[in-house]
């Protein structure tokens, strides 16, 4: 089996100068130089680092002696009655099928190279984590080298730096993991959010921007959303509260305010006409003494901000209701406080989250603590 073009090149770089500085076994003999020209290299890794963990559990599904029946697959997988049962019902025994003939060819060729005369005691497994386990040995080696070589020796700078290099490589290859852990976690949490016809403003969902990063998720309330009021794009709609309100129009109140509409969220009065009398000057001048707000799901990423109805579904999807974009020019976030309830309706409020950007102003209400913690995270992730 050949080398990857990359390993390749470093191999017949490395091998001419490799020859010069270890061949020699004498005093003077160098090995800080072969370690510190081939420290470049070491970046490498960091690819075989991101993907061990899924090699690892490959291997691991298909050595299993009790691989998963049909019959077990298709009891844990939801959606296999109703509307299109069957075709679905067809995919799903030929998935397992075929796991089931991969999973045997595998298990039958281990076996055989078990019992190979050169085999060793190794598992594959072991020898999959041997490059992982590498770069600290490396680092290991060049920090105990270095501790014993006097500092008078020819060999004692190039040592250093490359102690030094190779200390680099390693914290690099780390952060890269990390990064990438934190990428494949924000892409299993986006598969979460269903968009529908109705959702405002996927676009900036759909749309994953490079570094796009999960931060967190939770039930918040939203208490009200100011959006333009004139023509708007198809992509850039404007949010359908019957629809996030599952069909219940007392759930919300609808008014147009000059070049707005002001949709607020458990709103108690007889008309949003009245305005905002009674309660703190600061929520009065918000609009938000008598709205008590609805609970909804939201998934904060480092560019955006998931609205989500609060309850999911039976596949564990979340229902979009708009889509805002964090991380623009334009965006402005405020942490509003206040000591007092949000009015008559006996739903205290001890803070709220206001957020803004070109296409709309939304207000989050919970406690102090609550709305301290998401504003922290909103700019935490820009």
């Amino acid at each position: 089996m050949r080398c990857s073009p990359t390993l390749e090149t470093f191999w017949h770089s490395m091998k001419g100068e490799r020859n010069e500085h270890l061949t020699a076994c004498s005093k003077s003999q160098q090995l800080g130089k072969a370690f510190l020209d081939g420290a470049p290299f070491l970046r490498m890794y960091s690819v075989y680092y991101n993907n061990f963990d899924s090699a690892n559990n490959l291997v691991r599904g298909l050595d299993s002696n009790a691989p998963a029946t049909t019959s077990s697959a298709l009891g844990a997988s939801p959606g296999v009655s109703g509307p299109g049962s069957f075709a679905r019902l067809r995919i799903l025994v030929a998935e397992s099928a075929a796991n089931k003939a991969m999973s045997k060819r595998f298990r039958e060729f281990m076996h055989e190279v078990r019992n190979h005369p050169r085999h060793t005691q190794n598992s594959l497994q072991s020898f999959l984590i041997l490059p992982v386990q590498r770069l600290p040995r490396y680092k290991l080696l060049l920090d105990e080298l270095f501790e014993c070589t006097p500092s008078d020796h020819p060999d004692y700078e190039p040592l250093k730096q490359a102690r030094e290099e190779v200390r680099c490589r390693v914290q690099e290859c780390n952060e890269k993991k990390r990064e990438w852990e934190a990428r494949e976690q924000g892409l299993h949490v986006l598969l979460k959010v269903k968009i529908r016809d109705w959702s405002a403003r996927a676009a900036v969902v759909n749309h994953v921007k490079p570094g796009r990063r999960f931060i967190r998720d939770g039930l918040v309330r939203v208490v009200k959303c100011l959006e333009p009021a004139g023509l708007v794009e198809e992509d850039e709609q404007r949010i359908d509260p019957l629809m996030a309100c599952g069909g219940k129009r007392d759930r919300f109140r609808q008014i147009f305010i000059g070049g707005l509409v002001e949709t607020r969220f458990g709103f108690k009065g007889s008309s949003l006409e009245d305005g905002d009398t009674i309660g703190p000057e600061q929520l009065i001048t918000h609009g938000l003494t008598r709205t008590t707000g609805k609970e909804f799901k939201l998934f904060l990423f480092s560019d955006v901000l998931c609205w989500c109805k609060r309850k999911g579904t039976a596949d564990g999807e979340f229902d979009l209701v708009c889509g805002v974009e964090l991380g623009t020019d334009d965006m402005a976030v405020e942490l509003i406080e206040s000591d007092q309830g949000g009015g008559p309706a006996n739903i205290e409020f001890g803070a709220f989250l206001r957020i803004r950007n070109a296409q709309s102003i939304v207000y989050l209400g919970g406690t102090v603590a609550e709305m301290s913690s998401w504003y922290a995270a909103i700019m935490d992730g820009r």
